[in-house]
């Protein structure tokens, strides 16, 4: 165990990625070895949202909370696996998903990150037995979730939708209303996969509906908003949220293109930062909770540019929460703003950097409990919150990570550093460290594979702009494969016609030469 654990610390900080950016990867896993995760005698794996003084913290495996959550199941995928399993034991015969094991009713955010993760746990799979297993619940759930809230069937959502901010509101938001056109296109990818095109078109049809419908109604012209429905309740209506589109963030995850046009969702993330991110806090509410001191720094729920804040409204919209941050700084990375996603997460690093922060900080339990400032495990509800393992979603994207374990397929294409980049990667048996060099006449990269085992049938990689492939060395230790090279504008794709299986030790390495 110990060599084990050496193992995993030497091969993730063999990154090239920031420092302070690994600190942050590795840190937050001591959710999963905290008091807010818990196994029972019988198998159960338990998950509280955080932890309380002298207990956990709202209790049922919370999906509106943990479907932000990535590093437990990219590290751990057979935990994620485990985790969807038992959400899909609660299911009701009309395929309603509660959003806490501990009650019978429904959260629209965390219903559609269910199908999502559901999605991610097959994709790090390496069959498609385990799909199969839970196709049926999947479907019964995701067709539930649009007769539920979009009954017109167009991809525009209208009745009342419970969330994570611990409200509802009715009418579409970008917010919840991208999380469902992700949903649906990872349902229907799941559907072809079990040999449903019927379901699958279905489900694209209103997909298509939806992104349109979407973007013609929910844009202002600055950032995406929630158009209010039938009635009014806990909406946040003009403000600028910073899950204004939470589903593009999840598409970047599991590799499903984009609902929004991209120089909207850039424009969107710019407004973002524009509106909602302080260098500190000095004259601003933030109310109900406050995490942080003043003279910290950070990025507050939603703001209102161009009107007052509804009330009522929503009863977090003040705070400055890391889970959130985390994948607000990850989709402006995945839409060509790198500078400003690391800038977010180095504010995050700089508020928990270990010293103790007492002033103004929320004596509440269900809230920080009167100090903040410890680097392992992020404040919300209360210490050691779940939503802070969203951090890992910057690795995925900063290495442009791509992979479908049955299928055999992997790929990188960094945005950070992509002239000498390497960084940790996991696969659904094993992980190692991915490594590039990006020279004039020639591309360089291998993978190194130091637990477990990985199959391959093909391998992605980034192409170089303006530039055409003349050969390709492909090695393995020893021996040499010759694969069959693809290309396209923006790939590299090598197919092995019989597959690369990687044992611990073992390295894939590929270099291939521009005209």
């Amino acid at each position: 165990m110990i060599a084990r654990t050496y193992r995993f610390h030497d091969t993730l900080y063999a990154s090239k990625l920031p420092r302070w950016l690994v600190d942050r990867l590795s840190s937050q896993l001591a959710v999963l070895r905290s008091q807010t995760c818990w196994w029972a005698a019988d198998g159960f794996f338990g998950a509280w949202e955080g932890s309380n003084p002298t207990a956990g913290c709202c209790a049922g495996n919370c999906t509106h909370v943990w479907h932000y959550a990535q590093a437990h199941a990219r590290l751990l995928p057979e935990l994620g696996r485990k985790m969807r399993e038992q959400d899909f034991d609660t299911i009701r015969p009309d395929g309603l998903l509660p959003y806490r094991h501990t009650n019978r009713s429904s959260a629209a955010d965390g219903h559609f990150g269910t199908i999502l993760n559901t999605y991610r746990e097959h994709l790090c799979a390496t069959d498609t037995e385990w799909l199969k297993s839970q196709w049926p619940n999947v479907k019964k759930a995701m067709d539930w979730g649009i007769e539920h809230w979009d009954p017109n069937r167009d991809g525009y959502m209208q009745n009342m939708q419970h969330n994570t901010l611990d409200g509802a509101f009715t009418g579409c938001s970008s917010w919840i209303g991208t999380l469902y056109l992700s949903a649906l296109e990872a349902a229907a990818r799941m559907a072809e996969t079990m040999g449903d095109p019927q379901t699958a078109s279905e489900y694209r049809k209103i997909r298509e509906s939806g992104k349109k419908l979407q973007n013609d109604r929910l844009w202002n012209g600055e950032y995406y908003v929630q158009e209010l429905g039938k009635e009014r309740n806990q909406d946040y209506l003009d403000g600028c949220h910073i899950d204004q589109i939470l589903g593009e963030w999840w598409a970047g995850q599991v590799g499903i293109e984009p609902n929004y046009p991209r120089d909207r969702s850039r424009k969107a993330m710019e407004s973002l930062l524009k509106h909602n991110f302080l260098a500190d806090f000095h004259g601003q509410s933030l109310k109900p909770r406050q995490y942080c001191e003043v003279d910290d720094g950070g990025m507050k729920m939603i703001t209102w540019p161009n009107n007052p804040q509804p009330i009522p409204g929503m009863k977090y919209g003040d705070e400055v929460m890391t889970g959130f941050e985390y994948g607000a700084a990850v989709t402006m990375m995945q839409n060509g703003m790198l500078p400003e996603g690391l800038m977010v997460i180095k504010m995050i690093s700089d508020r928990y950097d270990g010293r103790l922060r007492t002033e103004g900080v929320t004596d509440m339990k269900n809230g920080a409990w009167g100090y903040s400032g410890n680097p392992f495990g992020d404040d919300e509800c209360g210490k050691f919150y779940g939503r802070s393992l969203s951090v890992w979603s910057a690795l995925i994207a900063l290495q442009g990570f791509v992979y479908d374990g049955p299928a055999g397929r992997i790929g990188f294409r960094p945005i950070f550093q992509p002239e000498d980049h390497a960084s940790f990667f996991t696969a659904a048996e094993g992980y190692g460290l991915f490594s590039q060099i990006q020279a004039a006449d020639h591309l360089e990269a291998s993978i190194e594979l130091n637990e477990g085992q990985l199959r391959l049938t093909e391998v992605s990689l980034a192409a170089a702009e303006g530039k055409s492939p003349t050969s390709v060395q492909v090695k393995f230790g020893d021996i040499e494969v010759s694969p069959e090279l693809q290309t396209t504008d923006s790939d590299l794709r090598l197919d092995f016609s019989n597959p690369v299986i990687l044992k611990a030790g073992q390295k894939l390495d590929m270099r291939i030469s521009y005209a």
